[in-house]
């Protein structure tokens, strides 16, 4: 890179093993101002040095010191928008608006000190706020300061080096069989009822659900594939590709499936015919009464309702997706089968889940999903 300029000073390790080197700024009302730049490595201080007098020389000043962790955050948010899920993008909003801008916002971004963030994160927990949502605000602020580092307007990332509280592992307790084969006699003839047979002899995520078609429905192999997933945002609900990599999948479908998606297609022409010119053909195996995507919340509160009013233990949308496993488990399926079938993104994440209920699954292990609910038609 040459001889440095006057002020930019040699590069040093520092005591926690990353790089520092310093370079004089345009100076402010007379006032001498440096900025110093961090890497993990030397070189990658060096290539920092190099974009910086670019900059410079260029006439680009950089980031004012000035800028507020409020009005960087704001701007990240925008930023960052465009490459988020709806869900995802709208958890980043209310962490940043709820809670970390009115506790940091007025601090000096280039100031912020990992003191700071730990105080903040404790001062969340003092309120009662659960593990799993400390951890999520946590996250929030590293991944915006982790984007600020390598913009070079900061130092340091300050949200590093505190840690969050370790959330505890949600016990699962999925419905038994007898109280799944409770919950399938008091849903025939229910709207949903296909849709209930899919997520607890299949597994699948809600958003999957929804975005099944008709194209992906293969009636002749008897299978599903998981190609697109409805995302609800915070106005709207939206088609997208599924989760991750491996929650793009083909189901083998169980006979008691099978039988529900063909009186499904049944039931559905009719919704067609008394639509008429009001159908809105997205060809959605489950659909409102015009062929629009379901709400998430009146499927959940009408699932809710029949738990309810037949005495079932009350239960999320998500639990039918473990109950799903449960049972695939209880079979002798083994952990990988599992993971595929439910498109987890490794086998530790199924084996987390599903340990503790393992051994008395076992002991109860039944032949197929068919034995366990056998035939829904009749």
């Amino acid at each position: 890179m040459g001889r440095r300029s006057k002020g930019e000073g040699s590069i040093i390790k520092l005591s926690d093993g990353r790089f520092e080197a310093r370079i004089e700024l345009p100076s402010v009302d007379g006032k001498r101002r440096t900025k110093g730049l961090y890497g993990d490595t030397e070189a990658e201080v060096v290539q920092r040095l190099i974009k910086v007098r670019a900059e410079l020389q260029g006439g680009k000043l950089l980031p004012s010191e000035q800028l507020t962790v409020g009005a960087y955050l704001t701007d990240w948010l925008q930023t960052v928008k465009p490459r988020l899920r709806p869900h995802t993008y709208a958890g980043y909003e209310v962490n940043v608006r709820v809670h970390i801008i009115p506790a940091l916002g007025r601090i000096r971004l280039a100031r912020l000190t990992p003191m700071q963030v730990a105080k903040f994160i404790e001062a969340k927990r003092a309120e009662g706020k659960a593990p799993r949502t400390v951890q999520y605000i946590l996250a929030v602020l590293r991944s915006a300061l982790g984007d600020a580092l390598s913009e070079d307007k900061v130092a340091r990332n300050a949200a590093t080096a505190v840690r969050g509280q370790a959330a505890a592992s949600k016990y699962v307790e999925p419905l038994s069989v007898e109280e799944a084969g409770k919950f399938l006699d008091s849903i025939r003839g229910d709207r949903f009822e296909c849709l209930f047979i899919c997520a607890i002899t299949l597994g699948m995520r809600q958003g999957e659900l929804f975005g099944l078609r008709w194209q992906d429905f293969d009636a002749d192999a008897g299978t599903l594939s998981v190609a697109q997933t409805v995302q609800r945002g915070p106005l709207d609900q939206r088609f997208g590709a599924p989760k991750t990599r491996r929650s793009r999948r083909t189901l083998t479908l169980p006979t008691v499936t099978l039988e529900a998606i063909r009186a499904q297609k049944t039931s559905q022409k009719v919704d067609r015919m008394l639509a008429g010119s009001r159908w809105v053909d997205n060809d959605l195996i489950f659909a409102t009464g015009i062929g629009t995507s379901l709400d998430s919340r009146n499927v959940t509160r009408h699932f809710q309702a029949i738990l309810a009013e037949n005495k079932i233990r009350r239960q999320t949308f998500k639990d039918l997706r473990h109950a799903a496993a449960s049972f695939y488990l209880a079979k002798g399926a083994d952990l990988r089968t599992v993971m595929d079938i439910l498109g987890h993104s490794s086998i530790q994440v199924t084996a987390n889940t599903y340990a503790h209920v393992l051994p008395s699954l076992k002991r109860d292990a039944g032949n197929s999903m068919d034995s366990l609910f056998g035939s829904r038609t009749g």
